[in-house]
């Protein structure tokens, strides 16, 4: 199974800069989100299921890891970020890289 780099943290750091709306929850407290996301994308046995199809299995694991007490509703979307980013080596609907609003996710903030 695929490791977890410097990169992949890059950019799920740009991401969560861009789309957190929770003022009380860093990056760190919302990492093993990511990190259970993109592992079950990048699974061999999940190839072929779309984030739904598993997403009650990630739930559960989410439950075991939580952090800062986050229930799976406010992790859900940054769990889907890493499920695409362990599938496609992207995040999907990410704004395209000649956007003047916002970098693509993956051109990680400085």
């Amino acid at each position: 199974m695929r490791e977890f780099l410097d990169d992949d943290d890059s950019v799920f750091r740009s991401h969560f800069a861009r789309v957190n709306r929770l003022a009380d929850v860093s990056y760190e407290q919302m990492r093993p989100a990511y990190r259970i996301g993109q592992r079950a994308g990048a699974d061999p046995f999940n190839e072929g299921c779309d984030f739904e199809e598993i997403e009650k299995d990630l739930e559960n694991g989410w439950l075991r890891i939580r952090v800062g007490g986050g229930e799976w509703a406010s992790v859900r979307d940054f769990a889907r970020a890493g499920f695409e980013r362990g599938r496609l080596g992207r995040i999907e609907n990410a704004p395209p890289a000649d956007s003047e609003e916002k970098p693509p996710f993956s051109d990680p903030l400085e």
